[in-house]
């Protein structure tokens, strides 16, 4: 069993992950466990809805913590998404990685962030649909059998987690109150 408990075989094995120092691989593996506990965190506000803490309160502790992953500075220490989009897609193509996706992470992936009418009944959908979105990249993700696979639901990971943090900052511009 890898030492990576987010990471599946396929991209372990890869040239481009093996070329990483161990520091930036086990924050890489990190990064995705963050995002599947934050995924988790939605879900637990969800089911318990405002019972300890408000919707406008969540997203701003939300928020924080999806900005800072979402913002990895590139140091010596950190493989950010940038890097993984820029040099390790030479390995695969987009039809290969696209065949690799449900057709229900493909709706989810065209998830539209809260409008500028949204209630709060519609942003905690909203973050339903997101939260679902990244769990299923994650498992995803994790059960990879090929590195097209890996590659396609880290891009999904990516592209959901950029949606919840440009939604979560146009939900400032909304009275959920």
């Amino acid at each position: 069993m890898s030492k990576f408990a987010k990471l599946p075989p396929s991209l372990v094995k890869s040239d481009n992950f093996r070329q990483l120092s161990s520091n930036q691989a086990e924050n890489f593996d990190k990064r995705i466990a963050v995002i599947e506990e934050l995924t988790q965190s939605i879900k637990r506000y969800l089911e318990r809805r405002g019972d300890e803490e408000t919707l406008v309160e969540f997203i701003d502790e939300l928020e924080l913590d999806v900005a800072a992953y979402q913002g990895l500075e590139p140091t010596s220490d950190n493989v950010t998404p940038w890097l993984t989009h820029s040099s390790w897609s030479f390995d695969t193509t987009p039809q290969k990685m696209r065949a690799t996706i449900t057709e229900t992470l493909f709706g989810l992936l065209d998830t539209a962030g809260p409008t500028l009418e949204a209630t709060a009944r519609d942003v905690e959908t909203w973050l339903g649909r997101i939260a679902e979105g990244l769990r299923r990249s994650v498992e995803s993700l994790t059960a990879a059998k090929s590195y097209d696979a890996a590659m396609a639901h880290l891009y999904c990971i990516d592209i959901l987690f950029s949606h919840l943090l440009a939604g979560l900052y146009k939900t400032r511009l909304l009275d959920l109150r």
